[in-house]
Formats: C-alpha cells, sequence, structure tokens
C-alpha cells in the first residue's frame, strides 16, 4: 500500500557517542535521552519525527534538561 502524503524515507540512528550529549544528562544514563537529541539534531526543517517514549520522559528529575530541549 503507497500513501501519497508519506513521503519521507525510513532513518535508522546507530548508537551515538556518549560523550556528545552530556549537556542533557544529569546522572543516570537512559539510552532514549541520546537518541531523542541525536534525532531533533538530525531532523530537517519542516520535517517529521515520531518517536515512542518511555512514560519518565514526562516526570523524571535526569530527563528535565532534554524536555526543555524540546
Amino acid at each position: 500500500m503507497k500513501l501519497p502524503w508519506l513521503t519521507a524515507k525510513l532513518v535508522a540512528l546507530p548508537n551515538p557517542n556518549w560523550n556528545t550529549y552530556v549537556n542533557i544528562i544529569v546522572w543516570m544514563v537512559d539510552s532514549f535521552l541520546y537518541f531523542v537529541h541525536a534525532s531533533i539534531e538530525r531532523l530537517r526543517h519542516g520535517g517529521f519525527l515520531g518517536l515512542i517514549l518511555p512514560d519518565v520522559m514526562l516526570y523524571q528529575a535526569d530527563t528535565q534538561k532534554l524536555r526543555q530541549f524540546l
């Protein structure tokens, strides 16, 4: 089935360089933090991004910097 409104290509991100993203990490390392940040940094202007994130993204203290970034 072809969807006419869907013109994006599937992009898979490899494991990022963990040291690059220290500005969004407080103390606990959850890999989803890196993938969200890396995905948004690589997103084209006007592009769309869909991610399924854990619920801790909404309330955990160590995800606050990423929430502010978003």
